[in-house]
């Protein structure tokens, strides 16, 4: 079942074969310790439809929070995979190249499959699936970078040696020559591949982010607004500032006016953060279990805000059309970036630098506003962008 790398293809899968196209899923064995959140988008497929591959990366090196016996081991399975792998050593997919290519061949070949679509990261994924395009060339290749491949800096690309990006580049390379679509939900990748392989402009196209209504509230369903603010996802890495910053903002303004509700895939991440915030205003930093879509944008909709916080410029993400659906604003606390011009040009939140934020600067600026209603009409839900897509397929 799907992580959050998966959540968006399981969602177009859904509506795909809501739309009657014959959809199959090849995807790695999910291994994570709780329930994926997002199994119900593809459980509609039938079960035969889904397929699933498994890798020997080693776990160790997948995990987020290491104890010090993992550290070693951490070292010892890095270094073992570098001796093997010629490129990037932190891409999850690079052991899967064989099993891969042989199971796509024979899904092909059984059902008669006229389209691949691969999305990366796993970027090897999108390698492999223009190996099989090179041999066979019975099918449309669509490849989907959700990500930065050579130019980002995540997955260990910023680490990696002028040896071994230059081997991501020649993949890359001849991935973008194969394929016979390019996607990408941002804009901001869209036109850096532009830029990277001009001749290729003619087959790219942004595939944007949406949101799902199956997933939200129904305006009957939501909560009433309150103050507090509202956070789901992963607590990535940089955000020193940003928590530096409420724990300024704390010092300025009674403590229990403020409740920050989270719900977080890494929540051990936190408390790294809180050694940035006094303690006396920690409480208002409220941890939750996560949920499933359905109740956690439901407590979203009773949100004052929800809270978009980075140490990097932030870039518009599917949450973001989500959120705005439930009827919630939102507040930018990040670099300025591509979120911060998109929530000013539609008058749907507020961005704030590190420096700038105060949450005093917060009250009554959301009155009055309707964040759902730019929504209307300007972007799709993902039902819509799966017509649209299947149009282009058959």
């Amino acid at each position: 079942m799907p992580g959050i790398g998966g959540r968006r293809w399981a969602k177009f899968a859904k509506y795909f074969h809501r739309l009657g196209v014959d959809v199959h899923v090849l995807t790695r064995a999910y291994t994570g310790e709780e329930p994926s959140l997002w199994s119900g988008d593809v459980s509609e497929l039938p079960a035969e439809h889904i397929h699933v591959y498994s890798d020997e990366y080693p776990e160790v090196l997948r995990k987020a929070k290491l104890s010090v016996f993992d550290r070693v081991r951490y070292k010892l399975a890095l270094a073992k995979v570098m001796r093997r792998v010629p490129g990037n050593p932190y891409d999850r997919a690079v052991f899967v190249g064989d099993t891969f290519q042989e199971q796509l061949s024979k899904l092909i070949e059984a059902h008669g499959i006229s389209t691949v679509i691969t999305t990366g990261p796993s970027f090897n994924l999108l390698y492999y699936a223009a190996l099989v395009h090179e041999k066979r060339g019975d099918f449309k290749l669509w490849v989907d970078f959700r990500d930065g491949w050579t130019w980002d800096t995540r997955y260990g690309m910023g680490i990696l040696s002028p040896e071994r990006k230059a081997e991501e580049q020649r993949k890359e390379a001849f991935v973008i020559a194969r394929a016979d679509r390019v996607l990408t939900p941002s804009v901001y990748h869209f036109n850096h591949l532009k830029a990277l392989y001009p001749y290729a402009m003619s087959k790219m196209e942004v595939a944007t982010h949406a949101f799902d209504m199956d997933d939200l509230p129904s305006i009957s369903e939501r909560k009433n607004k309150h103050a507090r603010f509202v956070y789901g996802g992963t607590l990535y890495d940089d955000l020193e500032p940003v928590f530096e910053a409420m724990n300024r903002s704390f010092e300025r303004i009674h403590p229990k006016t403020v409740t920050i509700d989270l719900y977080l895939s890494n929540p051990h991440k936190l408390d790294t953060y809180l050694k940035r915030v006094d303690e006396r205003w920690h409480s208002c930093f409220v941890l939750h279990p996560q949920r499933s879509p359905k109740d956690f944008y439901t407590q979203v909709s009773g949100a004052q805000a929800f809270i978009f916080w980075a140490g990097v410029p932030t870039k518009i993400s599917s949450k973001v059309f989500e959120i705005l659906a439930c009827g919630t604003p939102i507040v930018n606390i990040s670099p300025r970036g591509e979120l911060a011009g998109f929530l000013e040009q539609k008058a749907v939140g507020v961005h704030f630098t590190p420096d700038e934020f105060c949450f005093a600067r917060i009250d009554g600026i959301f009155d009055g506003l309707k964040p759902d209603e730019v929504l209307k009409g300007s972007y799709p839900d993902y039902e819509t962008l799966a017509q649209n897509l299947a149009n282009e397929i058959q």
